[in-house]
């Protein structure tokens, strides 16, 4: 999965209860939907510095310590003014355990409004001026309490039946907003996966929404991806002139090494091998990480090489989406880049879509690799057998489940 960068970015919306340091150390494996691991992942945490990219085997981790206070995290306090003749407390963030409480000029308490009560973010009303009225003072003390955070507000009973509400609560050490953080209690936390698709020619971003409970955990994601690296590999090996089917991948030295190894030679002739299209299919995918199931493989290989256009076609019936010709109007289909193209007796592969005219890269077009323009991608051109079309993106959805037992 060469030049892959996927950014995986942690947007955090936190209420911390200690005070210092917190440990993150967040780690995993990602794979692709055929269970492979997706290689050059970045995993970032925002607004922290942390990061890591993933490697051949998937995994990430990202560790390290961050502060509260030098990353912007603070503990946004609740606040309390007047509405007309109530009161509008505002909860800044996450859920808060609150306690309100009303005392009067002499400093005996009134009334208690609400004691350890856990509100949601928001603007919470409070009518309080039906009660106020039967007491004869005019000036009270209300104390809003939220763990060991004290804030004091004056609140005046006018004679318009409406209140005046004043902060006189002045607080002055970040330490006294921040000595009720902890580390693991994270709320509204979110794992934005990004990972590349594409529309036509551009490659564009897609997210994947990963909830995050705890600072220490680990992760398995599948992400759901467009095989395009497959694309990218085919087109490399034309590009470098490598288009006889032994000298495709003859480049490289890790299994499944390259093509030529699951081909049958026919001839004498250099260039002479059994019919490759399918393989070459196959090969890119197994290359870069969307390797085939092993139900229709051939007897050379029966754990990722499909040699057969037909047993694609199965394949992706059973395994994925096939869309027949007669079917892509009704269901919607339109290509994207690695979709399996079974024409008569031959198999093809999306390279992109321009509009309605779809661009392919072929195995075996002339004993090559080549890259011929077919039209319109629901009819093709005139001459061209068109059965349908093979998908494995946007099949089985991006998943996770968290692996730890903390």
């Amino acid at each position: 999965m060469k030049n892959l960068t996927i950014f995986i970015v942690l947007f955090l919306s936190l209420f911390f209860h200690t005070y210092g340091q917190i440990k993150i150390n967040l780690s995993g494996t990602i794979v692709t939907q055929a269970k492979y691991p997706a290689n050059d992942i970045v995993v970032a945490l925002k607004n922290t510095g942390l990061r890591d990219t993933t490697g051949k085997d998937g995994k990430f981790e990202v560790v390290g310590e961050i502060s509260p206070i030098l990353n912007g995290y603070a503990v946004s306090k609740p606040k309390l003014r007047c509405l007309g003749n109530q009161l509008l407390l505002e909860v800044t963030q996450g859920r808060m355990q609150l306690s309100l409480h009303l005392y009067n000029a002499k400093g005996a308490k009134v009334l208690t409004i609400f004691d350890n009560r856990t509100l949601s973010r928001g603007q919470h009303r409070i009518p309080l001026l039906a009660q106020l009225r039967t007491m004869s003072s005019s000036v009270f003390i209300a104390v809003l309490t939220q763990g060991t955070e004290i804030t004091k507000y004056r609140i005046v009973k006018t004679g318009g039946n409406r209140l005046m509400v004043h902060d006189f609560n002045k607080k002055s050490t970040a330490a006294q907003y921040y000595q009720k953080a902890r580390a693991l209690s994270v709320l509204d936390s979110l794992l934005f996966i990004r990972y590349r698709t594409v529309e036509g020619k551009a490659k564009t971003l897609k997210e994947y929404a990963l909830p995050v409970s705890k600072w220490i955990d680990k992760f398995e994601v599948t992400l759901d991806m467009i095989p395009y690296e497959a694309v990218e590999l085919g087109l490399a090996e034309y590009k470098a002139g490598r288009v006889y089917p032994e000298q495709v991948g003859k480049n490289i030295s890790e299994y499944p090494g390259p093509l030529v190894r699951y081909l049958r030679k026919t001839g004498s002739g250099v260039h002479d091998y059994e019919a490759w299209c399918s393989e070459f299919h196959s090969w890119i995918m197994r290359v870069t990480g969307y390797p085939f199931g092993d139900d229709e493989g051939s007897a050379m290989d029966p754990h990722w090489m499909v040699d057969a256009h037909t047993r694609l076609e199965t394949w992706y019936t059973r395994k994925a989406k096939f869309v027949k010709k007669s079917q892509i109007t009704s269901s919607g289909y339109y290509p994207v880049p690695g979709d399996f193209i079974h024409l008569n007796a031959h198999t093809a592969t999306v390279r992109y879509m321009d509009g309605n005219t779809i661009h392919c890269l072929d195995g075996n077009w002339g004993n090559k690799i080549k890259i011929p323009v077919r039209g319109d991608y629901r009819t093709l051109k005139p001459g061209t057998t068109l059965h349908g079309y093979g998908r494995r993106s946007g099949v089985v959805g991006c998943s996770h489940k968290s692996i730890s037992e903390e």
